[in-house]
């Protein structure tokens, strides 16, 4: 094989390969939201992504806040982290800078996590109504005025 017929199948297999992440990952990564009690409402950023349990597509090369809220609970938020993906190795090795610069435009090159939510929702109503002969202890970092207190720990 001649030096030159060599240089061109390297050059052809380097463009079939240039942007593995892309070939491999799609830019839209798929994220599986659900919460306890479902029919929570799910937005990114503002935009309502719809009511749980979905499954939503979001860009990865973004960020994304999500926020997961129903009437009468807390809502629930979550920051997606992004990270590089293991397939932008395969463009170090063989697409070189074209498919960095590929996968970097597209998102591919990018993992966002979780990829799955499940959010628990709480009551916002804190009230506790103790039965006869009961009685509720509660610690937390902000006590509702209508609480009575009946003590405090002090640090010694």
């Amino acid at each position: 094989m001649s030096a030159i017929t060599r240089g061109f199948l390297v050059g052809a297999m380097c463009l079939l390969v240039s942007a593995c992440a892309t070939i491999i990952l799609s830019p839209e990564q798929e994220l599986s939201i659900s919460s306890n009690p479902s029919g929570a409402t799910v937005t990114n950023s503002g935009q309502i992504l719809g009511t749980t349990p979905l499954v939503a597509d979001l860009k990865r090369n973004r960020n994304h806040n999500l926020q997961i809220e129903l009437e009468g609970y807390h809502p629930y938020e979550v920051a997606l982290s992004r990270s590089a993906s293991g397939w932008i190795f395969g463009n170090i090795i063989f697409g070189g800078i074209i498919g960095l610069v590929i996968d970097a435009a597209t998102g591919s090159m990018y993992v966002l996590s979780p990829d799955q939510i499940q959010a628990q929702l709480h009551r916002t109503d804190t009230s506790m109504r103790p039965r006869d002969g009961q009685a509720i202890i509660a610690v937390t970092m902000e006590a509702d005025p209508s609480w009575t207190k009946i003590g405090q720990l002090e640090r010694k």
